[in-house]
């Protein structure tokens, strides 16, 4: 079984996350950066609180997790 530390040579040592380990990344991110869980940080950065503070090295990377919701419409 290929951990989350493992490269998978047959797909150029990218890894692809199940969307039950990419939450978990999300939330272990946020507490570790932001002190909040990863729901809140959603939450939030949907809500707009994160508006001109996306340059913040520990807002970027945990927004980073979010994919495709990274930018909001």
């Amino acid at each position: 079984m290929t951990t989350a530390h493992q490269l998978d040579a047959g797909n150029d040592g990218i890894r692809e996350y199940t969307c039950d380990e990419g939450e978990a990344l999300l939330d272990a991110r946020a507490r570790q950066l932001l002190g909040i869980s990863g729901p809140e940080f959603r939450r939030r950065w949907a809500a707009g609180e994160y508006d001109g503070q996306e340059e913040r090295d520990e807002v970027w990377q945990v927004a980073f997790l979010l994919g495709g919701a990274f930018k909001r419409t």
